[in-house]
């Protein structure tokens, strides 16, 4: 049957053109079937071995999500705990919802921020500018309502971890969380690892069709919700130890009544939602939602609790299923890689004895009927963009006269230039070519093939002042900013 469950996996690896995969099934935190396929880099060929590490993304929410934890344990706060009593700068552009953010709210991705503004991503801001540009933030969801998944939350939670241990959060978790499990290839970030040459590359598609080698970018400000990096076995220790209440191989990370809590599903991702993708991703579910840093859906009357991580050039995921102290772990250095849907579903049926199906194929048929245009929020694109194009307009002034820089008191300076006949922008920390849309509109396009593949397009346009003359720059998932004198 293992022979039978290799192949199966190849195939999709192949047919998505994947460099390199770690794969395992465990039971009671014994591999029952693990693999490495292809390489490390394509540059290199140096094949795949357990102990090569991968950026995990996003699964580093459940380690900011075990940090705050390990800190109800102790007695230094609850889950019910208001964020303004721990962290009193903390503060939402909404003053009435500010007093009753709990920290679970933080960590469970339940205050209603959204991903649209590319801060969320990529900028140039630290941690603590980040939290001082959380009031500035739209809900974009009610308050509970659902799931609306996004860094801030939980980076609001990394603060409060620091407020309360007085280290920062990279230390602590390396210290403290992982020192629990003795995880030994496992770091706060790629740039903390004292042997880089264990890490695999980065690859994503230049539109070439290949595998291409990117660098690793340095996300630290965004380290404690998905800029961590681990290799296959100690992701097999990660999720085995939730698989079995908190402990594995004699040693325990949580109490099993914490763990419990964190992976009980609180809040609902909608199926027409502002995450529909999240539902297209596990499409075999009947229901999805979140916990306390943690995914939890159902697959064959069993609860499966997970996490993704996307990351420029990697796609990685794990499950925990404590019914059946089953875990398994994908880790792809793949961009974008959407093998590792079917590839969740052909382990999970193999580690229950299910029979398999061609769970690819199902995989990329709910995916096409997914796709049906742009997501909206209140009648507008929630990754805002215009609906229509206004044929045959042009910009009132010649494009020199835009040029300048443009300031906002909390994201600083936006440079718009125009060299050549050419406009370009530079969008808190993200250099993009920019071209006319419609009257004051304008497109930018990010030149970094990574920021490009999340953020394809940002519109932006050019607004008169009380005299009439076009000084101000709305960007419109971001704010509004004015021509520096």
């Amino acid at each position: 049957m293992t022979e039978a469950l290799s192949g199966a996996a190849r195939k999709i690896l192949e047919d998505y053109n994947v460099p390199g995969a770690a794969l395992s099934i465990l039971k009671d935190g014994k591999p029952i079937w693990r693999e490495c396929f292809g390489v490390m880099s394509t540059a290199s060929e140096r094949p795949l071995n357990d102990a090569a590490t991968f950026d995990i993304g996003s699964i580093s929410k459940t380690f900011n999500a075990a940090s705050v934890g390990l800190l109800v344990e102790a007695g230094e706060l609850t889950w019910d705990t208001r964020a303004i009593d721990v962290l009193p700068e903390f503060r939402l552009s909404d003053p009435t919802i500010t007093p009753h953010v709990l920290i679970r709210d933080l960590v469970g991705q339940s205050v209603g921020f959204g991903e649209d503004n590319i801060m969320n991503y990529n900028s140039r801001f630290t941690r603590p500018e980040i939290i001082g540009l959380i009031p500035t933030l739209p809900l974009r969801v009610p308050f509970r309502s659902e799931c609306a998944y996004q860094q801030f939350g939980p980076i609001a939670a990394t603060a409060i971890v620091e407020r309360l241990t007085g280290m920062a959060w990279e230390d602590f978790v390396e210290r403290e969380v992982r020192a629990r499990l003795g995880l030994k290839e496992t770091f706060a970030s790629y740039f903390r690892m004292p042997d880089r040459s264990i890490a695999c590359d980065p690859h994503i598609d230049l539109g070439d069709g290949g595998m291409s080698v990117i660098p690793h970018r340095n996300f630290d400000a965004l380290s404690a919700t998905g800029g961590m990096t681990a290799s296959q076995r100690d992701m097999e220790t990660w999720f085995s130890a939730f698989a079995c209440g908190g402990a594995v191989h004699g040693r325990r990370l949580l109490n099993e009544a914490t763990v419990e809590e964190m992976l009980t599903p609180r809040i609902a991702v909608h199926r027409n939602g502002i995450h529909p993708q999240r539902w297209a991703s596990r499409y075999e579910a009947n229901f999805v939602s979140y916990g306390l840093g943690w995914y939890a859906h159902d697959f064959a009357g069993r609860r499966i609790n997970e996490h993704t991580g996307a990351l420029e050039g990697f796609l990685v995921l794990g499950c925990s299923v404590p019914s059946e102290r089953v875990a398994i772990v994908i880790l792809t250095n793949q961009h974008s890689s959407a093998s590792i849907n079917p590839l969740r579903y052909l382990l999970l049926a193999h580690a229950f004895g299910l029979e398999q199906k061609d769970w690819d194929s199902r995989f990329r048929a709910f995916a096409k009927e997914a796709k049906r245009g742009p997501r909206m929020i209140d009648g507008e694109p929630y990754f805002w963009r215009p609906l229509a194009k206004v044929e045959g307009t042009r910009a009132s002034q010649p494009l020199a006269d835009y040029a300048g820089d443009y300031v906002n008191t909390g994201y600083g300076a936006v440079p718009v230039r125009v060299e050549n006949g050419r406009m370009s922008i530079d969008v808190i920390g993200n250099p993009c070519d920019a071209e006319h849309w419609h009257r004051e509109l304008f497109r930018a396009v990010p030149r970094d093939p990574g920021i490009r593949s999340y953020h394809p397009q940002i519109f932006f346009g050019f607004e008169p002042d009380p005299a009439g003359k076009l000084t101000r720059l709305n960007i419109p998932t971001i704010g509004r900013f004015d021509q520096a004198i």
